[in-house]
């Protein structure tokens, strides 16, 4: 597929810097991002008979999803979210510091490739799997109601400032990539993957915080999700996209 060109840069160095600050990547407080996680989780442990054998978490940030397995590979750019654990390597997921073919299986969650190249990661992510292995997937979207009324909305690759995140210093706002889902599919299959099983959540949440910019009230919608989700054309909407697939 053609290579899309990314409309802004987002500083690395900021994102490093943020997630090596914050005591926890899923703070308590942020009901937005709990729901998240706790969504993440259900769907990788409806899932865990697919991730066998040597287990790769890639952008950890030290979390392991109800994941108890001494075979896992947490791997982040932050080494102090990953350091307790046995098997832990620091880097990107865009340059990996594995053998081809190394990992039966893959979580890429958390809205990772948001915060990278996903043509490149998605790329390393095949390259580390064997062949007839299995990758979870999560990302943002584009075409989630808060962006409806901006530039980012349904396009392939956007920057956006993740506002979400409770800042106190609004100047050191995060920048991510949103991407819309048919882009991510593609970029799946280009690198071998069937998609197997998907979810979307935060719909309700998605149209309420683009009306309000208030994350916690907003959050407080999220149980019309269990129908939203399987209704035109609200599901298209969501803000976050999930994936079970297979690499051929």
């Amino acid at each position: 597929m053609p290579k899309e060109k990314n409309i802004n840069e987002i500083d690395t160095k900021a994102i490093h810097d943020f997630y090596e600050k914050i005591q926890d990547i899923w703070i308590d407080s942020e009901k937005w991002y709990m729901h998240s996680k706790k969504i993440i989780e259900s769907f990788i442990l409806r899932n865990t008979k697919y991730l066998t054998g040597d287990i790769l978490n890639a952008g950890s940030g030290g979390s392991t999803y109800g994941l108890i397995n001494d075979s896992i590979t947490h791997l982040d750019i932050v080494g102090n979210k990953i350091s307790q654990f046995k098997n832990h390597v620091i880097a990107s997921i865009e340059n990996m510091p594995f053998e081809c073919g190394h990992f039966n299986s893959c979580i890429c969650v958390g809205s990772v490739i948001n915060y990278c190249d996903a043509i490149r990661a998605i790329s390393e992510v095949s390259r580390v799997l064997k062949k007839n292995s299995f990758l979870i997937l999560e990302f943002e979207s584009s075409y989630g109601y808060e962006h409806k009324f901006t530039s980012a909305y349904k396009k392939n690759v956007c920057t956006v400032i993740d506002s979400k995140i409770e800042n106190s210093d609004s100047n050191n706002a995060l920048r991510q990539w949103v991407y819309s889902p048919k882009y991510v599919k593609a970029l799946l299959e280009s690198e071998n993957f069937k998609i197997v099983l998907s979810d979307r959540f935060h719909i309700a949440s998605s149209l309420k915080y683009a009306r309000t910019a208030d994350q916690a009230m907003s959050t407080n919608y999220v149980k019309f999700d269990k129908i939203l989700k399987f209704l035109w054309p609200f599901k298209r909407h969501a803000s976050n996209e999930i994936y079970l697939c297979k690499k051929s």
